[in-house]
Formats: structure tokens, sequence, C-alpha cells
């Protein structure tokens, strides 16, 4: 079987870029993140190149040749979905209404509430998230006051 990746490589180094970000390094690259993350050079390779060829992807870089890497790069930034991912934005509408109604579910005493919750939770997770963040935009748009 094959294990995750996600949070022993990928979310690490997207956490290290942005710690670089925040530190100002500038034109940071694979070395950078091997350095920040503790990670070997070819772990971080394999990580930045899934990271990077994601859709939509988390990173942004220019690709650099150096030594037959796979995927060198400079200039490693976050992108809107890497910087949701380390939370230094907040998460898209369709998450937010998700995890708002996991909330109340949580939070509900009375059963029939919870129960209503639930559907109306399972019938949101039985779209796209794209579709649902769509809905809860034009929603919000047809709302905000001219």
């Amino acid at each position: 079987m094959v294990e995750s990746t996600w949070e022993a490589r990928e979310l690490r180094i997207l956490e290290a870029v942005a710690t670089g970000e925040e530190e100002r390094r500038d034109q940071m690259n694979n070395d950078d993140v091997a350095e920040l993350t503790g990670l070997e050079p070819e772990e971080v390779e394999r990580g930045l190149l899934a990271l990077i060829d994601a859709t939509p992807p988390y990173i942004d870089g220019a690709h650099a040749a150096a030594g037959g890497e796979l995927c060198y790069l400079i200039g490693i930034r976050l992108l809107e979905r890497g910087r949701r991912e380390v939370r230094q934005w907040p998460p898209d509408s369709a998450t937010a209404f998700i995890e708002e109604l996991k909330q109340r579910m949580e939070n509900s005493s009375d059963p029939v509430e919870r129960s209503r919750l639930q559907k109306l939770l399972d019938a949101a997770l039985s779209v796209s998230r794209e579709v649902l963040g769509e809905v809860l935009g034009a929603i919000a748009t047809k709302q905000m006051p001219l």
C-alpha cells in the first residue's frame, strides 16, 4: 500500500516556503527548503514536483538546471492554494461553509437539528467544491449592499 506523504513531506515544504517568505529569503530554492525542513534533497525535489504539478498548483518557481534533478526551483513562492494550506489566507467559501456546518453539528444539543445539519452537510459534500463555492459566491454577491 502506498503511504501518504502529505504531512511528512509536502505540508512541511509549504510551511518552509512560508517561513522563508516571512524571513524575506530572496530567491528561495531547493537547498533552502531542505535546510528549513530537514528533509533530504531527493525528498524535497519529489515534494516540490508534486506541489508545482498539482492542479491548481500550491507553489511557483523558476525551473533551473542543476545536476540532473527532476525539479530544482529558484524563486520558490506560495500561490493562493499553498497560502490557504498553511493558514496564511482564509479558507475558500466552500471549505468555510463545510467547516461551519460541522462545527454547528458538534455544538448542537438538539438531535433533530443535528440530523438536519447532517443532511445539509451530505448535500453540500455531494457537489464539487467548485460548484459549492460558485453558489455561495453568487449568494454573497447578491447580498452585498450597493
